[in-house]
């Protein structure tokens, strides 16, 4: 595999998705984000698109009928990048993630 394969499905990789979560909770619920909105927003379309225009073109994908156009990229990382934020924020998840800085930080439903 190329070195530009491996840059592609780094889109999709957890360690990636979970640093663009990095912020703060807010009093009032609402997560300040560190990263940009338009960086936030942005991140791995370019990527997510690439891997619909080549999943979009295998055959067996093509007779099933899912719908993998690669202009619906920006809506498919947005999904992603939420389901990631409500898992983290949300405490969805709460095994999957530790709070950093602090052994005796209780997240919510732990």
């Amino acid at each position: 595999m190329s070195d530009h394969f491996f840059t592609i499905l780094q889109a999709f990789d957890a360690a990636g998705l979970v640093s663009v979560q990095c912020g703060a909770l807010l009093a009032d619920g609402i997560v300040k984000l560190e990263i940009e909105h338009g960086e936030y927003d942005t991140y791995g379309v370019r990527a997510c698109e690439a891997v619909l225009t080549v999943a979009s073109n295998i055959k067996h994908i093509q007779k099933s009928g899912m719908d993998l156009d690669p202009r619906l990229a920006f809506c498919y990382m947005s999904r992603i990048k939420e389901a990631v934020k409500a898992g983290i924020w949300k405490s969805l998840c709460p095994s999957w993630f530790m709070v950093q800085g602090s052994d005796d930080i209780e997240i919510p439903g732990c």
